[in-house]
């Protein structure tokens, strides 16, 4: 079960979820592993390949914006990389979003999430709540102050924001160390507002900056709560010392998420 201080924060309307894209893989979309393969082998069918030994390897290490990076080489350019990820970035036929429909009727103040697809604004759409959409600007941060609502901020931007898209490393080196005002805003948000992280695994590339960022701003009165599988009783522990985040596990052993649906579905029944 949830515990029953994220029940209370998530019933308070002030507190934000952070959705990966384990939700939108439950879909269909591709995992980032899924993802990086559907690009290199795109590349090679096309003869574009100019070092065939680093898309393996990055894919091995897990290094996927940089694999990205080396894939925006091979292809020409900004424009036709994100042409080929476009492609890629599509829900099964039929498919059903367990994990959105929870997570878009639940009354949260606003979504964070680092996916590309639109699903959050389409489930929150048919449950008749209607968000702003606003990308990783300063601007877009400057609008979640406390008391915000309705608004799903997308930290990476998205396919129909080029310029503004978080893939490659490069992209990556910009908002971890170049635009000065991400890495402040988001440790803000994380010392403003209650926070959910549900859809990432503790692997998660993508997650390594929330990380950083949660270690900053850690206060033992406000911890961040994250549903992941997979997690061992060390690691709910070092989460606690390190980051301030408070674990939820579940049990994943066939990679359905089976286990994730129960919590949800249990969760459900009190908010």
């Amino acid at each position: 079960v949830l515990p029953p201080e994220l029940i209370r924060n998530i019933l308070s309307g002030r507190c934000f979820a952070l959705v990966g894209s384990g939700p939108s893989c439950e879909m269909g979309y591709p995992s980032w592993e899924r993802l990086a393969n559907l690009i290199h082998e795109e590349l090679a069918a096309a003869g574009k390949i100019t070092d065939p030994d680093a898309y393996p390897d990055f894919v091995s290490k897990r290094q996927f914006p940089e694999l990205f990076r080396q894939a925006e080489i091979d292809c020409g350019g900004r424009g036709p990389l994100i042409a080929l990820v476009r492609k890629q970035i599509a829900p099964a036929p039929n498919a059903t979003g367990h994990t959105y429909q929870y997570l878009t009727r639940w009354p949260f103040a606003c979504y964070l999430t680092t996916n590309y697809d639109h699903e959050l604004f389409a489930h929150l759409t048919r449950n008749r709540h209607y968000f702003k959409v606003v990308h990783n600007r300063r601007e877009d941060f400057q609008l979640m102050r406390d008391g915000v609502t309705n608004v799903i901020l997308k930290l990476h931007a998205d396919l129909d924001h080029p310029e503004d898209i978080v893939l490659t490393s490069r992209d990556y080196d910009r908002i971890s160390l170049g635009a000065s005002y991400f890495r402040p805003r988001l440790r803000a948000l994380m010392e403003t507002f209650d926070i959910l992280i549900i859809g990432h695994s503790l692997t998660d590339f993508d997650l390594d900056l929330v990380l950083k960022e949660a270690k900053q701003t850690a206060a033992a009165h406000n911890p961040i709560y994250m549903i992941a599988p997979g997690t061992t009783t060390a690691m709910v522990r070092e989460y606690v010392e390190k980051y301030n985040i408070v674990l939820i596990p579940y049990a994943n052993p066939d990679g359905s998420h089976i286990q994730l649906r129960r919590l949800l579905a249990s969760a459900d029944k009190l908010i």
